[in-house]
């Protein structure tokens, strides 16, 4: 009888465990694919048109800065190194907003878009 209780309660155990760290799991899936696009729109010389077009928020000081901030914000559960990280990419994340209301700072040549022309308004 006590080997099946301890059983039981090793099954609920696992259980439990398992589903507590599938949604930390996912989310850091998530944050490494949103780091991987973001370096490859940070190192890449020349950037594919048609992903300007569909990641547009991310040739702006304030789309990248929000962005920042989300992903900042995701990475704010559990332990301590994951709260400072987070911290971290927030604020830095604040920072390229603020970047975008100085007007003496032009963006980078990585935050230009590829096709300058799309989504302008024809006159």
């Amino acid at each position: 009888m006590r080997g099946t209780v301890q059983l039981n309660f090793g099954q609920h155990w696992l259980t439990t465990t398992v589903r507590e760290y599938r949604s930390s799991i996912v989310v850091a899936v998530y944050v490494i694919l949103f780091g991987v696009v973001v370096a490859g729109l940070e190192f890449t010389p020349q950037v594919p048109s048609y992903l300007s077009r569909y990641t547009s928020f991310l040739f702006s000081f304030l789309g990248r800065g929000l962005f920042y901030v989300f992903v900042g914000s995701l990475m704010l559960e559990g332990d301590v190194l994951r709260i400072i990280a987070g911290t971290i990419v927030g604020v830095i994340g604040l920072a390229y907003a603020a970047l975008e209301f100085v007007p003496s700072i032009e963006p980078p040549a990585t935050m230009r878009e590829a096709d300058s022309s799309w989504g302008a308004e024809q006159v």
